[in-house]
This record gives structure tokens, sequence and C-alpha cells, in this order.
């Protein structure tokens, strides 16, 4: 790769350097002039400099940032308006395209001009105009400085490559293992290969960093407000005590700051379980267990809160499930699949169990009013609530789906939610493989 770099590199300049000839000295014998682009150039620099200090500042005039410009760039920096500009036609209606141009024929001398605004521009400049003709003496003798002049340049710039390169190598090689790079021999083609590839690595890591962040802020909040209600009901009672109520009343709102610190407690304990699960730092303590028994026992668990639902199990004529998993977290996971489905449920609950040779698939399902498409990714999210059906009201921390989701996630399955063909509500599918490793 190294030869074909350096022939093409080559063969580039050599074409550049006779189409610059035949350019600048056959059919533009007379107009080349290597200061007045020089000139131009360091004017668009120095434009561009100032545009991006404009720019900072929303395109608003600051007489300290103008200041501070006309300091660095050593150039005089005015503000002025249209009609003082007093330019062509066609300078004009290219500003009002452009932000900046740089004018070589203003009448005091060449100067860049950058738009703040429809009425106030700035005026960099103006800079010395010494324009000094190229001439030619001699096309051979000059197209012989060129070819050595650019031979000098490839050797330097492929010396500085090299030694460049090798430092990204090294870097690469560090790192290869740790991320599953495909390392080469060849150092410019293991840096080339890879180099785009740890850039992908790092823009999804900051991705990443990004959404955890807004994640983070986004609990937060979440928490706040659901601490609001029951500390406000814990400040009201404590306000009506110390003002001296009757004995029975007194006793009514000791237990109301009582249920309220319960409700406080359980709160904080979902908020810690939820964060241990999303971040991955809940520990897994696998055993064997029957998953149809579990089931069952979370069934009847729920059921007697809710004396008015049916609820149902299938298990494709199945009556043990051997599984090798975190039992305590995966009947958390069943507990608020189940105690969910019989919430927003009219009359019943259905609990199916599906198996293949590597995962098992429990579906719970109702016949409420279902989740909205639109809305199904959301409902896995803490602290959401879609509609009035699924309100802070009907109880809970907002916590249960989104601990389901972290269970799902610890034990490399997952959880989605479908509309139910057999009983029209939501229906819920937890899936996960029969063994994970301890």
């Amino acid at each position: 790769m190294k030869k074909q770099f350096t022939i093409f590199l080559f063969a580039l300049a050599l074409v550049n350097a006779i189409a610059g000839i035949l350019l600048f000295y056959v059919y533009f014998p007379w107009s080349s002039n290597v200061d007045y682009r020089t000139s131009q150039q360091e004017i668009r620099g120095d434009l561009l400099d100032l545009n991006l200090r404009m720019a900072s500042n929303e395109y608003r005039f600051s007489k300290a940032i103008v200041d501070r410009a006309s300091f660095d760039l050593n150039r005089s920096i005015n503000q002025k308006r249209p009609s003082e500009l007093e330019l062509s036609e066609d300078i004009s209606e290219k500003l009002l395209k452009e932000r900046y141009k740089v004018f070589m024929e203003y009448e005091e001398g060449p100067v860049g001009i950058l738009k703040l605004n429809e009425q106030n521009y700035l005026v960099l400049g103006p800079y010395e105009a010494t324009y000094d003709d190229v001439k030619l003496k001699d096309g051979f003798a000059y197209l012989l400085l060129l070819l050595l002049f650019n031979g000098a340049c490839l050797w330097t710039g492929l010396s500085y490559l090299r030694s460049k390169f090798s430092k990204a190598n090294q870097a690469i090689n560090q790192v290869a293992s740790s991320i599953y790079l495909d390392k080469q021999d060849d150092v410019f083609e293991n840096v080339a290969t890879n180099t785009p590839e740890i850039a992908s690595k790092i823009s999804l890591l900051q991705s990443e960093h990004r959404k955890n962040l807004r994640n983070q802020r986004d609990l937060m909040h979440a928490v706040a407000h659901e601490f609001r209600s029951p500390m406000a009901r814990i400040s009201m009672a404590v306000d009506l005590l110390t003002a001296g109520q009757k004995p029975q009343k007194s006793e009514q709102l000791k237990v109301d700051i009582e249920e309220s610190l319960e409700e406080l407690d359980a709160l904080v304990k979902e908020v810690l379980d939820y964060s241990r699960l999303k971040d991955g730092q809940q520990s897994l303590s696998p055993n064997y267990f029957n998953m149809i028994e579990l089931i069952e026992a979370v069934i009847n668990k729920v059921s007697p809160l809710y004396p008015t639902k049916i609820f149902n199990i299938e298990t494709e004529e199945q009556t043990s499930i051997e599984c090798f998993l975190d039992q305590k977290l995966i009947e958390r996971a069943l507990l608020n699949l189940i105690r969910n489905a019989a919430k927003f449920s009219f009359s019943k609950v259905l609990v199916s169990v599906k198996t293949n040779q590597t995962h098992l698939v429990i579906s719970v399902a109702d016949d409420g009013n279902g989740v909205p498409p639109g809305k199904r990714d959301r409902i896995f999210e803490p602290f959401t609530r879609l509609d009035h059906s699924r309100s802070r009201d009907s109880g809970g921390a907002g916590l249960g789906l989104a601990i389901v989701w972290g269970i799902a996630n610890r034990h490399q399955g997952k959880i989605e939610v479908k509309d139910s063909g057999l009983l029209g509500g939501a229906d819920f599918h937890l899936k996960v493989p029969f063994k994970i490793s301890p």
C-alpha cells in the first residue's frame, strides 16, 4: 500500500504541476499573480476567524469581541451600514447571499466584509495592496524546479506521515484486543482500516453517555415528583397534630403519617432496585426451580387482592418447566406483570407459557383497554403514565414495568407488549433463556 500511495501522490503532484504551468503560463500568461492570491487567502483566513468569533455571539455586535479580534489579527475593524460601503451591485448581491466576502478592489485597499445583519457590516482592513506579477522565464526550468520541489515535499510528507502513523498504529494495537479490532500488519493499512472503526465506537459511547445522562436527569425529576405527594400529606398531618386535634382525629393523622412513610420507603426501595437493574449492578443468584409452580404461586398471591377478577393459566400440557435463573427476580417480574394485568383488566387475566429449544416466553394478557401502539416503548420507562386509566391513583410507584424490563435485560431476555388477540387488551411477553451463567 505504501508503494501505491507514493506513486499516486507523485503522479498527482506531477499532473498538478503540469496543469498549473499550462493554466498560468500558456492560457493566462499575464494574469498570474501569486501575491494577489496570497493576500486574498490571508484576508479570507482573518475573515473566517472574525466570522467564528461573531458566530459565537450569534452575530450580535460586541465591541469587546471586535476589539479583541482587531488586536489578535493586528487589523482595523470598523462597523458600517450598507450605504457607507459603496460597493458595486455585484458585490452587494453576493453579500445578500453569503455571510462574508473578500473585496480586493475596494477603494481604500483590499478588505474583508462580514455581514452581521441586513443593516450592519464589519469591515476588516484595509490591507496593503502589494501585488507582484510572476513572469515565466523558462518553462522547462520552472517545470524542473517544480518537480524537485514536489519531490522534496513528497519525501518530507511521507517521512512525517510515517512517524505519525507509527504512533497511531501503536495506539490502535494497544486497544485492539479490548474493542475487538482487526489488526493489520501494514502500518498504513492498520490505521486506515481501524481508525473509522474506533471513531464509530467512540461516537456510540458518546451517544450512550448522553442517553444515560438524560435518563438520570429524567429519573431524578420523576422521583422528586413522586416524593411530593406523600411528603405533602406528612407535612399537613404534622401541622394538624401540632395545632391540637381531638384524640380520635389525632390517631387518624398518625395513621396517615405512617402510611405516607411506608409509601416513601417503598418508593425508595423501588428506585434503588430499578437503578441497580438499569446499571447492571444487580447481582444474580440463579438456582433451579419449576417455572409452572412459580407462576401458580404468584397467581395465588395476586388473586386474593382482586376477588372479582378471573385468573387462568395455559402451559401447553406441561406440568414442569425446569429453569436455572434468579428465582427471586423472576418472581418479582411475574408479580409486577400479573398485578399490572389484574389492575387494568375488566374481568380476566390469562397467563400462558410457550417454550422452544433455548428460551421460554411467558405471556400475561388482560381484557382491559390495552396499550396504544405508539406508546408501547415508553411504557417500560420509569414513572410513565400513558392515560388516565393508568394513573398514579391506581397505586404503585410507577416503576413496576421498568423493573420488569431491567430483570429481563439482566437475564439476557426481553419484554414487549402487544395486543391480545384472545382477550382484546394488553399482552405482555417476557422472554428469558432456560439457563444463565452463574
